[in-house]
């Protein structure tokens, strides 16, 4: 890369940035000796500086009457040419959010787990009928019809499926479960960072995220400020026990 040799000739209030259709322009004028400029002047098509791009345009005017001019440098970064950008700065971090949950995911209740309540099949179907059930006073005792009605007999629910409606009673058919949540935020320059398809299973671009869990993408954006060049790109994952779905895939089994 060249360097700015003149960068201590810079005129005030520059350099200066602006943005087309197809480019990124950084505009840089510079007073001196017009001897001193045109030495210094770089050719169309070098980089200068630190600024992205290369040199497209270059004006040396002389300022009438003095020896004294002013050079104006355009460099130019086209898109076409910016690929994903340059990655400058990444940042990790990981927090634990609350999420609700039906009572049927609780590790008590949930079909797939081994804790003391586990409900089955038949505990589902059951308890879908008393909650159903008609009769206040045999609601009262757990009891359900077989059928749609009262002459297809009753049931009562097993000593599981008993303990799960009891919470329906009391108005607990849901839980707030505490979720492992993975962040990474990238700056990127001189052009957007890369975006990927959300809302699948995928394994958190993070160092030492909690170990047992499985992770769908959340989200993944990328934005700007204004004319800056610089883009921030935002990625996040949420973990679960156990992901049982997302847009694409289902990962349980058949029964």
């Amino acid at each position: 890369m060249a360097g700015e040799p003149i960068y201590n000739q810079r005129r005030q209030g520059f350099p200066k940035e602006s943005r087309n259709a197809t480019s990124y322009l950084t505009t840089i004028e510079y007073v001196g000796l017009h001897s001193d400029l045109r030495s210094a002047s770089p050719p169309v098509g070098s980089t200068w500086g630190d600024y992205p791009g290369i040199v497209s345009d270059l004006d040396l005017s002389p300022l009438e009457g003095t020896e004294s001019a002013i050079l104006t440098v355009v460099v130019e970064l086209k898109f076409s040419n910016e690929g994903q950008g340059e990655l400058q700065e990444s940042n990790e971090e990981i927090e634990w959010a609350s999420v609700s949950r039906s009572m049927y995911e609780h590790p008590e209740f949930s079909i797939n787990g081994s804790g003391s309540y586990k409900l089955t099949s038949e505990d589902i179907a059951a308890i879908k009928k008393w909650q159903e059930m008609p009769d206040v006073a045999k609601k009262k005792d757990y009891k359900y019809y077989k059928g749609d009605k009262p002459g297809d007999g009753e049931e009562t629910l097993s000593s599981h499926a008993k303990m799960f409606a009891r919470g329906i009673e009391l108005g607990v058919e849901y839980y707030v479960d505490k979720a492992p949540v993975a962040r990474l935020t990238q700056t990127y320059v001189n052009g957007p960072g890369p975006t990927s398809k959300c809302g699948e299973k995928d394994t958190p671009s993070v160092s030492n995220i909690p170990s047992g869990y499985e992770w769908v993408r959340e989200t993944d954006s990328s934005v700007r400020s204004g004319e800056d060049r610089k883009w921030t790109r935002r990625l996040e994952w949420m973990g679960a026990d156990k992901v049982l779905v997302d847009v694409k895939d289902i990962y349980w089994t058949s029964p």
